[in-house]
């Protein structure tokens, strides 16, 4: 009981020290997406709820993205995990280049989320699933990070499913 006090205490720390160094100046990183993108589903694969799931990845190859890698593989971790634990069947990832912004789409086929809930989802603390394990910051983490990168995040539910979009700048849009 006390180590797992600890533990959380520990990642707690871990993260607001994540978000201190996603405050500070760090505009000029890129990432490509498809790369981290297909780490974190590489990890979520070996884990009991991912290795089950059929997974599909539709990013271009080559396509940069104006946040941190490690920022980036957070973020994408966080959404994937929370859609393999929710999934039936199958988790979706999808890229679309837009004028200044890619568009990511990360899409389970589970139940999806009661619409009176999408708004709170990325609070702090909030959970839908009481019974699960943990803490409820993963997706406000999330929407942290991706707004320290002068992104967005939006939820909704995809019938079926929950779907996660997050717009996050161009790399190229940054040089210009």
């Amino acid at each position: 009981s006390v180590e797992n006090i600890a533990t959380s205490m520990q990642r707690l720390v871990d993260r607001e020290l994540r978000r201190t160094r996603i405050q500070s100046d760090r505009a000029r990183h890129s990432a490509n997406l498809a790369a981290v993108t297909q780490g974190v589903v590489n990890v979520l694969r070996r884990t009991p709820a991912g290795s089950t799931l059929a997974w599909t990845i539709d990013i271009p190859d080559n396509l940069l993205v104006q946040i941190d890698p490690e920022d980036l593989a957070e973020a994408m971790g966080a959404i994937a995990e929370n859609a393999a634990r929710h999934a039936k069947s199958s988790v979706t990832v999808r890229a679309v280049e837009e004028p200044t912004q890619v568009r990511i789409t990360v899409g389970d086929d589970g139940s999806g989320a009661p619409a009176d809930a999408l708004d709170m989802i990325k609070a702090r603390g909030f959970r839908l699933d009481e019974a699960a394990d943990g803490q409820g910051f993963g997706l406000a983490i999330v929407t942290e990070i991706v707004s320290a990168a002068k992104g967005s995040v939006s939820f909704a539910n995809g019938g079926p499913g929950l779907v996660v979009t997050m717009r996050i700048p161009i790399w190229a849009a940054v040089l210009e």
